[in-house]
């Protein structure tokens, strides 16, 4: 790609696989600068470098670019784009930058994108619980999880986290031994 990008450098798709490229091989930095002479990113192309910010540690930047992807991404009527994925990747970073509301909004996207998620619940669940929110919610979530893959130690260890919260120490006791 690089060599392509010698011939035609305002190749959009060759700086966009290169700077994948970089991702996956964690050079959030090379990716970036691979970046930088483009002037406007497509909506996936936002997403990456939110990705690539995140990996950097700058999650502001990172919760910048992602909303800038979504943005276009609804100008352009991208539906396909509003994954469970997109949405839990919003809900990370927002808690990440202490934005605790906007973190529980994108959690509930993504589980209303995929109401069957187990992923999706416990996700949820253990972001509320763990900012002490709805803990009566965020345990029927957990539990919901549980019902699914019954025996996740992940699930397990939330569910001992919100009970815990509750003051339910007994029993949290067991769901974390189990886990």
């Amino acid at each position: 790609f690089r060599h392509y990008l010698a011939s035609d450098p305002d190749s959009v798709t060759a700086r966009l696989q290169l700077a994948w490229i970089h991702h996956g091989l964690k050079q959030p930095s090379l990716g970036l600068d691979v970046l930088q002479p483009v002037g406007e990113l497509p909506a996936h192309g936002l997403l990456l470098v939110a990705h690539l910010q995140r990996e950097l540690g700058k999650n502001a930047l990172a919760l910048q670019a992602i909303e800038r992807a979504m943005s276009k991404a609804r100008k352009e009527q991208q539906t396909g784009f509003f994954s469970v994925d997109l949405h839990l990747f919003c809900s990370s970073l927002h808690e990440d930058v202490g934005n605790v509301s906007a973190a529980i909004k994108a959690a509930r996207q993504a589980l209303a994108l995929n109401p069957a998620s187990a992923e999706c619940a416990n996700f949820l669940g253990y972001l509320l619980a763990d900012h002490n929110q709805d803990l009566p919610e965020a345990e029927r979530l957990i539990r919901a999880a549980l019902a699914a893959e019954s025996g996740s130690a992940a699930y397990l260890d939330s569910l001992a986290w919100v009970l815990h919260r509750q003051g339910q120490t007994r029993e949290a006791l067991a769901a974390i031994q189990q886990a």
